[in-house]
């Protein structure tokens, strides 16, 4: 598996779990603070200039996290 394609995966996952409704929610037993994610982009996506495989997750109250995969 290479970053890009670990990001790209994360990217759906995160992606997928905004669009569930709260009893799929609970059938998956995900971790509350999940539900305050609002976006997920790649770093190309968010406009980032890095060669870089990562995400910026932001959530509903405006914080963001850069999250850089780098394999070893």
């Amino acid at each position: 598996m290479t970053n890009k394609e670990l990001q790209d995966a994360l990217k759906t996952l995160l992606d997928s779990i905004q669009h569930l409704d709260d009893e799929e929610k609970a059938a998956l037993d995900l971790p509350v603070e999940l539900e305050e994610i609002k976006n997920t982009f790649t770093f190309e996506e968010f406009g980032f200039l890095t060669r870089d495989a990562g995400l910026v997750v932001k959530t509903k109250d405006g914080d963001k996290f850069y999250l850089t995969i780098q394999g070893w």
